[in-house]
């Protein structure tokens, strides 16, 4: 055991992702309800936002509210180098999986953090926050019910250096995230907005079901193209990568009549 230490407030706290860093500085994720939860000097959001009480899966309660909370340890988990909550006056980072039909184990605590070249840091992750903070969004409406959001942070955590929403007027929730060596990033999930911000040339162009998957493309902290994956029923996009080439590969579930490529191996 190289190193093991606790990480929290007094009351509830859960980490959901986290990456190592090229500085081999472990970042973490995740949502906390502790008013207390240990923050660095100079962090970006030092107040609680709050919320409302929440019980996401049996046994976690949120007592508080939740926000999200991005921190950093040192290489050798001796030291806090960088701890900072993010979050407006809802429940942040905790994903309302009723809204949706097609719900996986842990769903609740789904959502993504990346690092890119300059160890600056990625999050996708859902908001129930009208007031969630934004730095030159996409999007700088609150849909309603719950929305995706996509930030990046400074690798000291003291600087929100882009933030948006990304949804429409129906749920919506971030899972998967993924930055290329290209510096584009992509972000993956669900939603039941018929009005995502598609553009013009996207593989899919309209929701077809009771809900779809979704792949977003972002260049330059900008959205660059947007699309919907799914058929006429119920249908979710978990995790992305991409390859050498960076063609994008989404992994995710599907109630519905998937289509197959010929050629390829399908077990059906």
């Amino acid at each position: 055991l190289l190193y093991a230490t606790y990480i929290g407030g007094n009351d509830a706290d859960v980490p959901h992702s986290m990456i190592v860093n090229s500085k081999d500085e472990l970042v973490i994720f995740g949502t906390t309800s502790s008013q207390n939860f240990p923050l660095t000097s100079g962090a970006y959001q030092t107040r609680f936002g709050g919320g409302t009480p929440v019980e996401p899966l049996g046994g976690f309660q949120y007592f508080n509210g939740s926000d999200i909370f991005v921190l950093k340890l040192n290489s050798n988990g001796t030291a806090l180098t960088g701890s900072t909550f993010v979050g407006g006056n809802g429940n942040d980072g905790v994903c309302r999986t009723f809204d949706f039909n097609l719900v996986n184990y842990g769903d609740e605590f789904r959502g993504e953090v990346v690092v890119d070249s300059k160890d600056d840091i990625y999050v996708a992750s859902s908001t129930t926050s009208a007031n969630f903070p934004l730095v030159n969004p996409v999007n700088t409406q609150y849909g309603g019910r719950q929305d995706a959001v996509v930030f990046k942070l400074s690798s000291d955590l003291k600087t929100l250096m882009s933030s948006t929403y990304l949804g429409g007027t129906a749920p919506d929730a971030a899972y998967g995230l993924k930055w290329a060596p290209s510096g584009a990033l992509y972000v993956t999930g669900v939603t039941r907005s018929a009005n995502l911000p598609v553009k013009t040339g996207a593989f899919k162009n309209v929701i077809s079901g009771v809900e779809d998957g979704f792949l977003a493309k972002f260049a330059n902290d900008r959205l660059e193209q947007l699309t919907y994956l799914g058929t006429d029923s119920s249908d979710v996009a978990y995790l992305v990568d991409v390859d050498q080439e960076e063609n994008v590969h989404v992994f995710g579930l599907t109630r519905g009549r998937y289509p197959a490529t010929t050629g390829t191996y399908v077990n059906a």
